[in-house]
């Protein structure tokens, strides 16, 4: 089976950022579970996490193009390297430059990290984007998907709502932990987990309410995926 990872995602500054993190860390697990299929990873080698480099994988080069562009270009890529599932592991994204093929001779799975674009009317960059050709377009082609991830219970909600689906019917992965502990707790911490993301998001405002909070529940400790 020949899978292809679409990781332009990397090549506009999500490297840090919590869809990046979790691109990230789901494709460790992915190769750490020795996935028997022919991983096929395109994008811009450079931007990518360089624990990557040496992965047995097929690079295939990216350079940076207009959404336009790739709508034809994804299948052809799909059709060139015999592809039997493409993975977006990002979908409905705020940067215009990210997205979807106009049709899929494979079958395809997307990663939904949040529907901010839709839900966020006091940002004016999704505000921007929702008014697009683009995003009337990706919302028409995510409609043909064969598998939509989420990356949490919200976001799969949102989506069923927003695409009148199911909730059900899409699936939840969290966010891997892929860090070995040598040794583990004999009581298991409580701790509150915060992945890195962009200044709209007021991730600076979410860190500083922790340790208001954590002033009244000082068992509670901070993992900052940043």
């Amino acid at each position: 089976m020949n899978i292809l990872w679409d990781f332009r995602l990397f090549s506009y500054g999500y490297r840090n950022q919590g869809v990046g993190v979790f691109a990230t860390r789901m494709a460790k697990a992915i190769h750490n579970a020795d996935c028997k299929a022919n991983i096929y990873i395109w994008g811009q080698k450079e931007k990518v996490p360089e624990e990557m480099h040496t992965w047995p994988v097929k690079w295939i080069p990216y350079k940076p193009r207009s959404w336009k562009s790739d709508l034809l270009v994804i299948p052809m890529l799909i059709i060139k390297y015999h592809i039997d599932i493409f993975h977006y592991w990002i979908a409905l994204g705020p940067i215009f430059r990210i997205g979807l093929g106009l049709f899929h001779p494979c079958k395809t799975c997307l990663i939904v990290y949040d529907c901010g674009v839709a839900l966020w009317d006091d940002v004016p960059q999704c505000m921007t984007v929702r008014k697009t050709w683009y995003w009337k377009i990706q919302r028409m082609l995510f409609a043909n998907a064969n598998s939509i991830v989420c990356i949490s219970s919200a976001t799969r909600s949102d989506v069923g709502r927003l695409f009148k689906m199911n909730p059900s019917t899409i699936k939840v992965i969290y966010v891997p932990i892929t860090i070995t502990i040598a040794h583990r707790p004999s009581v298991r911490e409580k701790r509150f987990i915060m992945v890195g993301g962009p200044p709209y998001k007021k991730r600076r405002l979410y860190n500083q309410g922790f340790w208001i909070f954590q002033a009244k529940a000082s068992e509670i400790h901070l993992v900052d995926f940043e």
